[in-house]
C-alpha cells in the first residue's frame, strides 16, 4: 500500500527527484528525498500528497506529530525539521534541471 501511494503521490508533486524508504536497523526507518525548490514550498505539497504514507508510518513512531498529516502540515513540518539528518555528501549530475525540465525533455 505505502509503495503505491509513494509512487503515485510523488509523481503528482512535480518537484520530487527521488524518494526512498530505507530500513536503517531493526527498529528504525529512514525516508530520504531530493526535491526542487525551498523546503518551505515543498513540504505543504508533500504533506498533502504523501500524508497517508506518513500516517501509516507514524503508527509505529515514538512521539509522532498529529495525524492525519495532510490536515496537520505545520506539525509534520516541525517534526521533519526536528528529525532531519544532514547528508555526508551529495552529487548532482544536472544541477540546473528541475523535475519539470526533465519531464519536458522527455515529452
Amino acid at each position: 500500500m505505502a509503495g503505491g501511494i509513494l509512487a503515485d503521490a510523488s509523481h503528482s508533486i512535480g518537484r520530487l527527484h527521488f524518494a526512498s524508504l530505507v530500513l536503517l536497523d531493526a527498529h528504525k526507518l529512514g525516508f530520504f528525498t531530493i526535491y526542487d525548490g525551498p523546503f518551505d514550498k515543498f513540504m505543504p505539497a508533500f504533506a498533502e500528497k504523501l500524508g497517508p504514507v506518513f500516517d501509516l508510518l507514524f503508527e509505529f513512531a515514538v512521539d509522532p506529530p498529529p495525524t492525519p498529516s495532510a490536515r496537520n502540515a505545520g506539525a509534520l513540518i516541525e517534526w521533519v525539521v526536528t528529525h532531519v539528518l544532514p547528508p555526508l555528501g551529495m552529487y548532482q549530475a544536472y544541477p540546473g534541471l528541475r523535475v519539470q525540465d526533465v519531464s519536458e525533455l522527455e515529452a
